[in-house]
This record gives C-alpha cells, structure tokens and sequence, in this order.
C-alpha cells in the first residue's frame, strides 16, 4: 500500500510539474495570439485607446492605421468569440498590469449574448494566463470548468490538446 501511494505522489508532482512547464513555455510564446495575450494580460501597458468586442472588432480595428489619424497608442483587446460580459472580463484582466486607457472603444455588432453561453470559446487558450486573477475570476463566473482548469493538471491537459501545446 505505502509504495503504491508513493507511486500516486510522484505521479501527481510529475503531472503538476508537467503542467506548468507546459503553461510556462506557452507564456514564452511570442507570436500570434500568445503575444495578444501575454501583452494584455502579463504586461504593463499604457495605452490611450484600447479596443473591445469579438472577433470583428479584432479584425476591423487597426491601431497602427488608427493612430496614425488620431495621434494616439492604442491597442485591440478584440477578442475571438467574446460577448460583451467576456469582453468586460478581459477588460478587467487587462487593468491589473495596466493604467487605465483615456478611451475605450467597444464594438457591439457581435457582443451582445441573449442565450447566456457557459463556456468560452477557445477556452484552452486562456489556461497560461489564468494566474491573472482577474481574468480567473471572469472566466470562472462564465464558465465554472475553469477552477478545475486552473488546480487539476489531469483535467486541464486533457483540454488542451495539440493544437495548444
């Protein structure tokens, strides 16, 4: 019995170890929507216009084109499959590392959700990050999977699959 619960107890730190070392090289990614997302939710940022909304306003919002009209530093927090309490939660995720923007500019083509979703789509994408507990938080109210995400390697990694490794 004693070296089978040794066995169990090594099995269990190996898989917490696996787990965020996975997480860790995740963060480590810079490129594509892991560089979105280590800037808005590891980063101190200081952006005067940040944009909000689903996947259209991540698409249709240029800041490079914008600020160079406006004479601004924004950034475009559009998120993919986010409605408007998603996009609240990423906001607020976002304002724990950084100052508050003068501007926020929303796009409410897409964001408004009468069916009330209770998952996040995508939602592996967000496992790096939710040591932002804001964004843990935001996540967890929507979607209540996220507190077994966050505290059970076995579960989370199952979720994850390939395509997020």
């Amino acid at each position: 019995m004693k070296k089978v619960l040794t066995y169990l107890f090594v099995a269990l730190i190996l898989s917490y170890a696996l787990h965020w070392l996975m997480l860790e090289g995740i963060r480590k990614n810079n490129n594509g929507i892991y560089a979105k997302f280590n800037t808005a939710f590891e980063k101190v940022n200081n952006y005067d216009v940040v944009f909000l909304g689903s996947s259209r306003a991540e698409v249709h919002f240029n800041p490079k084109v914008y600020d160079s009209i406006c004479h601004t530093h924004s950034y475009n927090l559009g998120m993919e499959g986010a409605d408007l309490e998603f996009s609240f939660q990423i906001l607020k995720a976002y304002l724990v590392h950084s100052k508050k923007p003068k501007k926020i500019i929303l796009s409410i083509d897409h964001v408004f959700n009468f069916d009330k979703a209770d998952t996040v789509f995508m939602y592996p994408r967000y496992f790096p990050y939710l040591n932002n507990d804001a964004l843990y938080k935001g996540i967890s109210k929507i979607d209540k999977r996220f507190i077994g995400f966050k505290w059970i390697p076995f579960y989370a990694m199952g979720h994850m699959g390939p395509k997020y490794v």
